[in-house]
């Protein structure tokens, strides 16, 4: 029998890319890309809150974010070297 689709909410996701412990029990869960449905809206979300997160590793790690995403360019600890025009 085939394993059944399964859709991954936004949720899942970000505790699976976070690593956190969570994430790597939901990784034992996660189905084989063929029987994933990613719904365009959580890819929407996933895309806004990666940026989220990516600032926010920089944070609790106490590192700058070096950058050419000019959305983080007014941010504290960024360096940000922006794409030639």
């Amino acid at each position: 029998m085939a394993a059944p689709l399964r859709v991954v909410d936004t949720s899942a996701w970000i505790e699976w890319l976070t690593g956190s412990a969570l994430g790597k029990k939901l990784a034992k869960e996660l189905p084989d890309k063929t029987q994933c449905i990613v719904p365009t809206i959580v890819q929407l979300e996933l895309s806004a809150t990666a940026n989220a997160i990516v600032y926010a590793t920089a944070r609790q790690q106490g590192a700058e974010l070096l950058t050419c995403d000019a959305h983080f360019e007014s941010l504290s600890d960024v360096v940000f070297l922006p794409k030639p025009g």
